[in-house]
């Protein structure tokens, strides 16, 4: 995670991994995500202010 502090502003970015199992479907569904979240600051707590997370399969490894 990064946070990027701009005043009462934060900009704050992650990546993440997880794994889809469904009980009909023997392959797991491997996703890579990122997240963008916007915080202000108000009477000395952060609040959200606007989120955004997408997703896509992962590259595979170099060789």
């Amino acid at each position: 995670m990064k946070v990027r502090l701009e005043g009462p502003i934060a900009l704050a970015t992650e990546t993440y991994r997880y794994t889809i199992r469904l009980k009909d479907k023997p392959e797991p569904i491997e996703r890579q995500g990122v997240a963008t979240s916007v915080l202000r600051k108000s009477d000395g707590e952060w609040r959200i202010v606007s989120m955004h997370s997408s997703s896509r399969t992962p590259k595979p490894p170099k060789k």
